[in-house]
């Protein structure tokens, strides 16, 4: 234990300690609860973890609606090596929460590195590692799986670039592509498009600013195009589903989630806004078109003390990158409430359009305005440029307060918070600056330790992450002490299930009619089952749809239903009571009604009638219409000639698994599968070789069978990109292997020449 305290600096012991016991209690069992960690990245992983175990990828899952390539939906991160042994071996609660409290503490650890690099002292760069670790955007966003997962790897990979900058070494580069691909794996892309930014712009602003080759700066901007190699075969697969999808977000659904401006205060405040809740007579939130996970900002009260000193320090260039990067991330964060033609510009750049939420932006500010914590957590800091910081802190506070207690007093705020809850928070945050400024002049003083505003600190972020905007609860088992999923499971022939649970059914082996919480939109027809989880919003054309594309039953809250079905059970469910959001706040629970339709259609049929239809809306209204099982409907575009010989007179199928079955009769006919088409897939007859599927029935999969007698057919798939992408991937992670092992030979060498 010695030799580990010699070697490992108590300042980033303490760093790590405070933040692995902030979420220590997932060991516990306490996790986030509902929301999309139970109603997406559970039920994503469970399909994960089911395919890992039997030696595979899940490149195909029937659980999602019609079928989706959920390989490609990229927040499977399917080939993010950590995922494959925590989901093979665990059970997908275990490994979830396992893998939350690693990468939070790796984000801690890779925090305090990275500070270090940039000149930071050991305890500013231990304070740094733990108020980003906890600050506001990691508390409200410890609900969204891919977010955690991929902030470790920003500041890695800068600390990397900035000791290539500094030093040079292939092999640093080599590990730099390692890393940035490991990263884009996780998917969503949006923290990993920033991380490839910050990487080029680290190499730029030192070569730049302190005169470093401006070789070494190209050398990295060509290593980022290394690290989308590596994940190449994540991003091709992706963006295979993207167009097959026709995925696009129009520039209006980019500009919600934007962080209000009079917001500002949050950072000196952040109980009193947080304590705003969702809904209410006066829809706060939803007149700022954001939400309070989207619109947190906080890095705690002494660290943002201090960043007022770090971003006085002019001397210190290291952190000059960061006091605009904070700036413009805050920027960019409120841009579309005071400037919306301006953002829609940014949008424009390459790479920009593609996310959401610019409240997202204050991950930046956070960032930076930890670092500038750390860097002003230093007794070197000359006193006169300390107190010049500290007085504009103490403004800053002062001025926080005033509007904070302002803004709260308008009608709307009033009306969502009771006024001795808001005086409360008010003194309470006025006690807590003032508290800190004694803590900080304090310890600049020298009269107390650097352990004991970093302990302050510390607690301070630790109990506001558990307070803050993520729900957390003790993990549930499914179905468990469910009666709506336990009615569901003993139910027979159960197809898709319609209603607002979205993947909650996935995650004990059932499907959902309908996923709008999927990263990509699954390809066609499912988008045709997207009301049947309202029931006020069902038409009977989409009552049809629901029983042609095999909907069998639905869950809905309590409620009048517009279309005849059976009910199975009515009653309070404690589990989805927890896990799915409700639309309103109110204090009653919810009574659940479970209802059977009459049985859909089956999932695969043998045709013998063709009928072709010019273009989409003739086939939306004819098979709208009609439901024959003797019949298919194919666009001109998609038709296949038949072979010769007559159409079949009689069809029969046999037996059908899912993936292969017997068909027996006398002509051409064509079976069609209820799955949705996407390129990839495959069929072969009786063995032979591969022939096409494609798509029939408005997106549904079909294969043409000539001849006459028994044919056993096979269906497969293999994604379009998934070769070429492999290759790639292949490829660029054994150059980098090559390279690390030849630096990591001549380092070694080099220090032990007899060897």
């Amino acid at each position: 234990m010695s030799k580990i305290r010699m070697r490992v600096p108590n300042p980033l012991l303490a760093a790590l300690a405070c933040v692995g016991l902030t979420l220590g209690c997932l060991f516990a069992g306490y996790e986030p609860l509902g929301g999309d960690p139970d109603c997406l990245y559970r039920p994503i992983k469970t399909e994960l973890a089911a395919s890992l175990r039997m030696g595979s990828l899940p490149f195909w899952s029937d659980h999602f609606g019609l079928g989706t390539p959920l390989v490609a939906e990229s927040h499977a991160a399917a080939f993010y090596p950590p995922n494959w042994l925590l989901y093979r071996f665990l059970d997908v609660s275990t490994a979830y929460r396992l893998s939350m409290w690693a990468h939070y503490l790796a984000t801690a650890l890779a925090t305090y590195g990275y500070a270090r690099v940039l000149g930071i002292s050991p305890w500013g760069s231990s304070l740094a590692s733990v108020s980003f670790s906890l600050c506001g955007f990691q508390a409200s966003h410890s609900c969204h799986e891919p977010f955690y997962h991929a902030l470790p790897f920003m500041p890695l990979t800068l600390m990397l670039a900035e000791r290539y900058m500094a030093v040079g070494g292939l092999g640093r580069l080599a590990l730099l592509a390692l890393l940035l691909g490991a990263q884009i794996t996780l998917g969503h892309f949006q923290i990993q498009m920033w991380t490839l930014g910050l990487v080029v712009l680290t190499g730029v602003w030192r070569s730049w600013g302190q005169k470093l080759p401006w070789r070494r700066a190209v050398a990295i901007a060509v290593t980022v195009g290394w690290g989308l190699a590596v994940a190449a075969v994540q991003l091709g697969l992706t963006w295979d589903l993207v167009r097959a999808s026709n995925f696009a977000r129009p520039v209006e659904f980019m500009m919600p989630y934007a962080f209000p401006p009079g917001h500002w205060a949050q950072l000196a405040l952040p109980r009193l806004f947080m304590s705003v809740e969702e809904g209410g007579a006066t829809n706060y939130w939803t007149r700022h078109q954001t939400t309070t996970n989207e619109a947190c900002l906080y890095v705690g009260t002494i660290p943002l003390i201090l960043a007022f000193v770090g971003l006085i320090d002019r001397r210190d260039r290291m952190l000059g990158l960061w006091r605009w990067v904070a700036v413009v991330g805050f920027i960019l964060a409120t841009m579309p409430h005071w400037f919306s033609d301006g953002y829609w510009l940014i949008l424009q750049l390459p790479g920009l359009g593609h996310f959401r939420a610019p409240g997202r932006y204050l991950l930046l500010t956070s960032l930076g305005l930890s670092l500038l914590a750390g860097r002003g957590f230093d007794r070197a800091i000359p006193l006169r440029t300390f107190w010049v910081g500290f007085g504009f802190a103490s403004l800053f506070g002062i001025g926080a307060i005033v509007w904070g207690s302002s803004w709260s007093s308008s009608p709307e705020i009033r009306s969502a918070l009771v006024e001795e809850e808001r005086v409360v928070l008010l003194v309470e945050a006025a006690l807590l600056w003032l508290a800190s400024l004694v803590v900080v002049a304090s310890w600049r003083a020298g009269r107390i330790g650097f352990w004991i505003p970093f302990l302050l600190a510390s607690c301070e972020l630790a109990y506001l992450f558990h307070q803050g905007t993520t729900p957390w609860g003790w993990s549930i088992r499914l179905p468990g002490d469910s009666p709506v999923l336990q009615v569901l499971r003993t139910e027979a022939a159960v197809g898709l299930i319609a209603g607002p649970l979205q993947d909650i059914p996935v995650r004990v082996g059932l499907t959902t009619a309908y996923d709008a919480n999927l990263g990509i939109t699954p390809p066609p027809p499912n988008y045709l089952l997207e009301r049947s989880g309202t029931p006020d919003r069902v038409k009977s054309v989409d009552i049809r749809w629901m029983h042609r594309l095999g909907v069998t039953h639905g869950v809905y809250e309590e409620s009048r239903l517009p279309f005849h079905s059976l009910e199975v059970y009515l009653g309070e469910d404690p589990v989805l009571e927890r896990l799915v959001p409700r639309k309103e706040k109110s204090p009653k629970p919810r009574r659940w009604r479970v209802v059977r339709f009459a049985p859909g259609s089956p999932h695969v049929r043998a045709a013998r009638v063709v009928h072709i239809a010019q273009d989409w809306g003739e086939l939306y209204s004819r098979l709208s219409m009609s439901e024959s099982p003797d019949e298919v409907w194919f666009l001109k575009a998609d038709l296949m000639p038949d072979p010769p010989g007559p159409r079949a007179g009689s069809v029969r199928v046999l037996e059908w698994d899912g993936q292969s079955g017997a068909i027996e009769h006398d002509g051409t006919c064509d079976l069609v599968i209820r799955r949705t088409y996407m390129p990839g897939w495959f069929a072969r007859l009786d063995g032979g070789p591969p022939i096409p599927v494609t798509p029939a029935d408005g997106g549904l999969q079909s294969v043409r069978i000539p001849g006459s007698g028994i044919t056993r057919v096979t269906v497969n798939y293999i994604p379009v990109m998934l070769r070429r992408g492999l290759v790639l991937s292949l490829a660029a992670v054994a150059l980098a292997l090559i390279v690390l092992a030849t630096d990591s030979i001549r380092w070694f060498r080099a220090r032990m020449p007899n060897a």
